[in-house]
């Protein structure tokens, strides 16, 4: 639950710059 939440934040925010 919460490390595939950190996962995804950090793959988002790759994604964001």
């Amino acid at each position: 639950g919460n490390s595939k939440s950190f996962f995804v934040r950090q793959t988002s925010k790759k994604i964001l710059e």
